[in-house]
């Protein structure tokens, strides 16, 4: 709902539910109580939001820690495509993987210039791949409620949208994930000593 209310349109959508479970044999299900249904981010999600993307073809990853993007971590991270095995991977494809050398290339690719390139070269670069105030508003929301377990403290719980497969031209979208640890639930971690 905050996310909603600050016009952050890649936040997962999410509701409760309550829960039955109904066991070959038993007379009537069992209730298990009150769970969180939230959105999968995956081709269905991006496709769902398409005209806002602008596309839903294209490269969708999963990151994880340490997904710091910084281009002298990225050469040695370890990047997969999502093969069903359950392998850990920093950064992970879970679209487009049949063209998954061009992807890689693509994140490398920006890694490189989100940590190579500075002052006004850096400022309009990020403002024509990025939407710069989607972005910050995001932030904001990660902020306000304690959200530590992410990009800014922990290179953790993040998802990266490429609306296009091209190196070089394309929109890149930040998409928030995995609010367990938020709202004073928290550890020493990272940057911060309480996030509540």
């Amino acid at each position: 709902d905050l996310f909603r209310r600050y016009g952050v349109w890649t936040a997962a959508y999410s509701s409760y539910c309550r829960l039955w479970i109904h066991v070959e044999g038993d007379t009537k299900p069992a209730y298990y109580g009150v769970y969180e249904m939230i959105e999968a981010i995956d081709d269905k999600y991006v496709k769902r939001r398409k005209d806002m993307f602008g596309d839903h073809k294209h490269n969708l990853w999963k990151c994880v820690s340490p997904a710091t993007l910084n281009y002298n971590d990225i050469k040695d991270a370890n990047i997969g495509w999502d093969d069903d095995s359950g392998a850990y991977r920093t950064y992970e494809l879970k679209t487009n993987t049949e063209n998954f050398e061009a992807a890689k290339a693509q994140l490398v690719e920006f890694s490189k210039k989100l940590t190579k390139l500075q002052g006004e070269e850096f400022h309009n670069w990020i403002a024509t791949v990025c939407d710069v105030k989607l972005l910050l508003r995001t932030y904001a929301v990660n902020v306000v409620v304690g959200m530590w377990d992410d990009y800014w403290n922990n290179a953790n719980n993040y998802y990266l949208y490429f609306n296009s497969s091209d190196k070089e031209n394309y929109k890149v979208f930040l998409i928030p994930f995995d609010y367990d640890n938020t709202l004073g639930t928290s550890h020493n971690c990272g940057i911060q000593g309480d996030s509540g």
